[in-house]
């Protein structure tokens, strides 16, 4: 961002992410394919899905993978809503505990919740910000239509949300072509949407 921001705090966590990702994969590459908490893909079904599985940990020493990225995520999240601080002082504005970094995939909803690509809605999470809209604006996944389910700051706020809130993730699933993917809680289809081809996933 063009505003000479101190942006160091943000710098910081995402070092932090890139350490436990490090810390991911060279604990999953020591585990082997026969280790009892490994990576597997599992064979196709009709549907035309598999399923990049994590293994649970079988003793109590071993640390879940699913912490590790978890931990990996929340530094990214923290990262993003740092920037907003950074927006926030460069403003002149106070920061409170409701500004975070916005992260939508329907122009609609961002625009009701938070405001325009000029102006921030005064009871938003972009509260009291004049600067760096624009670029808040134009990170925003709507941007993407229908792919933005599939843009990676959407992704990032689904996984940190899940993590945060309801359960370490141990599995994700990988579509193998167009159609679109059903997102069930405790039996009950809570969310449809699209899929891509598996190449724009990778």
């Amino acid at each position: 961002m063009p505003y000479g921001l101190d942006l160091s705090n943000s710098v910081a966590k995402v070092a932090r992410a890139n350490k436990h990702l490090d810390t991911l994969k060279a604990k999953v590459a020591s585990l082997g394919e026969n280790a009892a908490y490994a990576a597997r893909l599992s064979e196709i079904d009709e549907q035309g899905w598999s399923s990049l599985l994590l293994g649970t940990v079988i003793t109590s020493e071993e640390e879940p993978l699913g912490l590790i990225m978890g931990e990996c995520i929340h530094n990214l999240r923290c990262a993003l809503d740092y920037i907003v601080t950074a927006l926030v002082e460069e403003s002149g504005g106070t920061l409170t505990r409701h500004h975070q970094f916005p992260i939508f995939d329907d122009r609609d909803a961002y625009a009701n919740r938070v405001g325009t690509q000029t102006t921030a809605l005064p009871n938003g999470p972009l509260r009291f910000v004049t600067v760096g809209l624009k670029e808040v604006w134009d990170f925003q996944p709507f941007h993407k239509g229908p792919q933005a389910v599939f843009d990676s700051l959407f992704s990032l706020y689904r996984f940190s949300n899940s993590d945060k809130h309801r359960v370490i993730s141990i599995a994700a699933h990988m579509p193998t072509g167009p159609g679109s993917a059903e997102v069930e809680h405790n039996g009950t289809v809570v969310e449809i949407v699209p899929t891509a081809d598996l190449s724009t996933w990778l």
